[in-house]
């Protein structure tokens, strides 16, 4: 049994295996025995151990367009801020505009590659939206929340996707239909959960 590898999925689901995890690491000598997999963030108060020297953490995000084969990968992101005499001359994509469009609204989920039609590979993302909104940041940490609201949020913040965007400025923004009443303490909180839950990320400067 200590050679044979086990992958656990949505583990935040029951903390308990945390802890169970690093009990099994510290009676075997074997390593990378476990791999602890989840799509949202966990309540840390039911874990007693960090799970240093035993259990490594890395962020997975949706795939890139070369993992999922469309990019060309002639121009590497590394090469293009550290080389500067990197030669890019000449090097062009295989997509078109379009392509690229439809790309960022499709998403890098692996289940949309192999839906058969753009139309269906589109309501993988629009799906996974309205279940975040519906029930997922509910679920979260068992609070009930405004489905409405929280895509209204979601809205605001996919147009202003790379600006520096102020809470206040994005609060207006979700209150401006005048359908729903919003405080920037109700705002804070449903974006914390969104956070919680991977879907949106703020980006250092």
């Amino acid at each position: 049994m200590q050679d044979r590898k086990c992958l656990i999925d949505e583990w935040q689901d029951a903390p308990v295996l945390w802890d169970a995890v690093r009990t099994m690491v510290d009676s075997r000598t074997v390593p990378s025995q476990f791999v602890l997999t989840g799509s949202n963030a966990v309540d840390r108060s039911k874990i007693h151990h960090s799970g240093t020297g035993r259990i490594a953490r890395m962020t997975m995000l949706p795939m890139s367009l070369w993992e999922s084969k469309e990019s060309t990968g002639k121009v590497s992101l590394h090469r293009l801020f550290n080389e500067p005499d990197y030669d890019i001359d000449g090097c062009r994509s295989n997509m078109s505009f379009e392509d690229l469009i439809f790309a960022a609204c499709r998403g890098g989920w692996p289940a949309a590659l192999v839906a058969r039609s753009p139309k269906s590979q589109l309501l993988i993302a629009r799906n996974y939206v309205r279940t975040v909104c519906r029930e997922d940041i509910s679920r979260i940490d068992k609070r009930q929340r405004n489905e409405k609201l929280a895509m209204q949020i979601l809205r605001s913040y996919a147009r202003n996707i790379s600006t520096l965007a102020k809470k206040t400025s994005m609060l207006a923004d979700v209150s401006a239909s005048g359908e729903i009443e919003c405080s920037i303490d109700t705002f804070s909180d449903y974006v914390n959960a969104l956070e919680r839950l991977f879907v949106i990320q703020d980006i250092d400067a």
